[in-house]
């Protein structure tokens, strides 16, 4: 009588495979949200804040610090979530770098 196949290993993430794809560590996912909620905040900031004074809106500083605000939350996730979808790994011939979920970018440094 033959044994089974044998299942593979439970990996951590779907994305993550036995191929060598490694996740990035979760201690950094931090700083990408900080990085990327002062990123976008700047800009939403001053669009919300501008728009509304060109208009001649009385209220242009409290659209202001709503763009701060929105900025600062939407910014915060888009990095957060940007960090969690990146993976690398290296082999014997490069270093390679894997982005995104729905639209993948994968780059490789030759050693």
């Amino acid at each position: 009588m033959m044994e089974p196949p044998a299942l593979p290993e439970a990996s951590l993430h779907p994305l993550e495979t036995n191929t060598g794809w490694q996740p990035l560590p979760r201690r950094g996912a931090v700083f990408a949200a900080v990085g990327s909620a002062i990123g976008m905040a700047i800009p939403l900031t001053l669009a919300a804040g501008i728009v509304p004074l060109a208009f001649h809106y009385a209220h242009w500083l409290l659209a202001g610090c709503a763009g701060l605000l929105v900025g600062l939350a939407w910014g915060a996730w888009f990095g957060w979530r940007r960090h969690r979808l990146t993976f690398w790994r290296l082999d014997e011939q490069a270093l390679g770098v894997r982005r995104g979920h729905l639209w993948q970018s994968e780059s490789h440094v030759p050693i």
